[in-house]
């Protein structure tokens, strides 16, 4: 039976959207490392949702990437975890999203010798506000023959599913970066290390980037950053 444990990061969370995160989390995985970038510490309501759930207090924002190592660091070293599953605050997984980032796992490590060491395992995006998936993601990566999974070069960082063979091998986050191009870092340096990221098209993640889009001149459409990122 493997041990799962969620690093979640946190930075002046909507605290009911983070329950609701965490209330599905609770359920898909055995515990939960909450390692919190605010300056004020991680609400009793959160904390008492369960005996599952740790914090770590970093006091100020540290960025994503060293918040997220401060976590696979806890998660493996001391939680004794099989896997990590990094999960943002805003980002809400499927009811089977877990179960299913595991099959894909389990049912590609008898392949290890054809098609590399499983890194990573990752779900499809869909915006949890308008329910779209994310087609152009969609679109991307590699078949991998006789599955219905595909290889990919990078993918996001929540909802990615990371083993400890990985761990051992990689470490952690670029602790160097601060929010953009950690997810793909990560991925670019488990593939020189001779490991593949996977994508399971039926794993999904409610996840929300933004304030959504724009038209410009009334034909370019273009992503709209949160005024916090």
């Amino acid at each position: 039976m493997y041990k799962i444990v969620t690093v979640l990061v946190t930075y002046n969370p909507d605290v009911v959207v983070l329950k609701k995160n965490i209330e599905s989390l609770l359920l898909q995985t055995d515990s939960i490392v909450i390692c919190n970038n605010s300056s004020g510490s991680v609400s009793d309501e959160i904390l008492s949702l369960s005996e599952r759930i740790f914090a770590i207090e970093f006091g100020t924002n540290i960025g994503i990437a060293a918040a997220q190592s401060a976590g696979m660091q806890k998660a493996f070293e001391h939680l004794n975890a099989d896997f990590v599953l990094q999960m943002d605050q805003d980002s809400i997984p499927n009811s089977n999203m877990v179960s299913l980032l595991l099959e894909t796992y389990n049912n590609l490590k008898p392949m290890e010798t054809k098609i590399g060491s499983i890194g990573l395992v990752g779900p499809l995006d869909y915006d949890r506000i308008t329910l779209q998936k994310n087609d152009k993601r969609a679109r991307q990566g590699t078949n991998i023959p006789n599955t219905s999974y595909k290889e990919i070069a990078y993918t996001l960082s929540s909802g990615s599913l990371i083993s400890k063979q990985a761990y051992d091998v990689v470490g952690g986050m670029d602790d160097n970066l601060f929010i953009d191009a950690v997810d793909y870092e990560y991925c670019w340096r488990l593939k020189a290390n001779g490991f593949i990221c996977v994508r399971n098209d039926l794993a999904m993640i409610g996840h929300r980037l933004g304030d959504g889009r724009m038209k410009i001149l009334s034909f370019l459409s273009v992503g709209v950053p949160s005024p916090l990122r």
